[in-house]
């Protein structure tokens, strides 16, 4: 015998098993028909759904204005044959979840063309729009990072000089003279520019596409240690308190080293300027219990500072967003370290409530090597300098330079601190770096100090002026000469013979 034939109304199973939510609603605006999807996506049970005004059921607000979107009626087609569409409005479900959809209103017409109600079909777009927004992001952030890498080389290598030559002027001529002055108003503004421009080289570095990065098992605790120093030397003035908590083992990721530390820099900036008094920074890791992110370390930056409400919150990873009125404040420090912790199959998550801090947690992938980390080439020569000069920013480049390689640096600004600092780590210090034409001209005294302490100290002299003209000053043990203005090659370059 043949099978039973089954009816099927096959408009309506159509409808009851499509992706898209479907909704009737007739001339009085009074919801007649809702499928399983639009039932899912209002979160709502059917009883509470059907018969109800649709105006009170279903809430659309403008992407772009926030501003409520009415929902088209009958009236709404009267003078127009074509659909009504929603591109990206946001719809408001029972939950107060916001739900991004692409929304099309069609007449229902029936006897004689007339329009006895409207058809509503949307779609949830939610994913859709976070991928187009990531790409988008990444097209920014990659747009500024190029241009940052285009320029920013070339402009520090201008500031270095320009401010190596006011340098130069200022130990050349009397103090408190107009000419000293206008040296010191240039060495302030070349300072500041180059703050900026160690900016863009960040961000060049960390927009790049991280696929080029060469990947090394690294030790957590020894990047943090490198973190911490280098952020005191770049926030010298602050009041800042650093409490790092290592872990009692090495702790080897596998990531850019170089990028990572940028990364944590940023972070530790954005908690820096939300603790314009002072405050504490603390850093500790853990094994994530996520899992989302087995087998990876969570390290998590908290900080004392002012926090973030939840409208800042929400946008603190968007690029170009910044509370500050810094010139040099981008607003791509957390969106690239987020864009960086994601390339490596990890996330960056941040809590903070306004009044009581902020909490930067980054889950960084384990590597499987358990070996411990590398060590990396620039640390053969590591040394111990002491620097002497009455020029604070030049003690404070000099420093920063020679702690980027890992080396111990002690400064001083005259003799009297550099004596003491030298007979307290005279068995450490291996070079000594001293202005000799101060001036407070106590140059040459501080030699004759030292070189009475330690007849064979390594020193290196460096001065605005010729070697021919300071060569009274110069003792036998001397191992080189700098002359003002200082590239960093030609720096480099007496070390290394020195350390030969």
């Amino acid at each position: 015998m043949p099978k039973k034939q089954i009816d099927i109304d096959w408009p309506k199973v159509a409808i009851e098993n499509i992706i898209d939510a479907i909704i009737a609603v007739d001339s009085q605006g009074i919801i007649r028909y809702i499928n399983p999807a639009a039932r899912r996506l209002l979160h709502l049970p059917y009883a509470s759904i059907i018969a109800k005004p649709a105006s009170r059921i279903l809430k659309f607000i403008d992407g772009e204005t926030n501003n409520n979107i009415t929902i088209p009626t009958t009236k709404s087609f009267s003078n127009t044959n074509k659909q009504i569409t929603l591109t990206r409005a946001i719809f408001l479900n029972s939950t107060q979840k916001h739900v991004t959809v692409n929304a099309v209103f069609t007449p229902i017409r029936i006897e004689h063309n007339t329009i006895s109600g409207v058809a509503l079909r949307f779609r949830d777009v939610t994913q859709l729009t976070m991928q187009d927004k990531k790409m988008w992001d990444e097209q920014k952030i990659k747009a500024i990072g190029t241009m940052a890498g285009g320029i920013a080389d070339d402009f520090i290598n201008w500031l270095e000089i320009m401010a190596t030559h006011a340098a130069a002027i200022q130990d050349s001529v009397i103090p408190r003279t107009r000419a000293y002055e206008e040296a010191e108003n240039i060495l302030k503004t070349a300072k500041q520019a180059k703050g900026m421009t160690r900016r863009l080289i960040s961000v060049s570095t960390l927009a790049s596409d991280h696929k080029s990065h060469k990947l090394e098992a690294v030790d957590l605790n020894t990047i943090i240690k490198t973190a911490v120093r280098q952020s005191k030397v770049n926030f010298l003035n602050k009041q800042i308190e650093y409490i790092p908590r290592f872990r009692q083992t090495e702790t080897p990721i596998l990531v850019n080293e170089t990028v990572l530390i940028d990364c944590i820099l940023n972070i530790f900036r954005n908690s820096i300027d939300s603790m314009p008094d002072g405050g504490t920074i603390t850093i500790d890791m853990m094994k994530s219990h996520d899992s989302s992110y087995q087998d990876h370390i969570v390290l998590r930056i908290r900080d004392t500072g002012s926090g973030m409400n939840k409208a800042t919150l929400a946008q603190a990873c968007d690029p170009f967003f910044s509370t500050k009125n810094q010139a040099d404040a981008m607003g791509l420090g957390l969106t690239i370290a987020k864009t960086f912790a994601q390339s490596y199959s990890g996330d960056l998550k941040i809590q903070s409530k306004e009044g009581f801090g902020t909490s930067v947690r980054i889950f960084l992938p384990l590597s499987k090597n358990n070996k411990g980390g590398k060590t990396s080439d620039n640390h053969n020569n590591i040394a111990t300098f002491l620097i002497v000069d009455n020029n604070k920013d030049i003690l404070h480049d000099l420093k920063t330079f020679l702690e980027e390689s890992g080396n111990t640096v002690y400064t001083a600004t005259n003799s009297t601190d550099a004596l003491s600092l030298y007979k307290q780590h005279h068995k450490k210090i291996d070079i000594t770096v001293i202005d000799v034409v101060m001036r407070n001209g106590d140059g040459k005294e501080l030699l004759k100090s030292i070189t009475g302490h330690t007849a064979d100290a390594t020193l290196i002299l460096m001065s605005g002026f010729s070697r021919n003209y300071i060569r009274e000053y110069i003792p036998d043990s001397t191992w080189g000469f700098l002359q003002k203005p200082i590239s960093k090659e030609h720096l480099t370059s007496v070390i290394e013979r020195t350390l030969k």
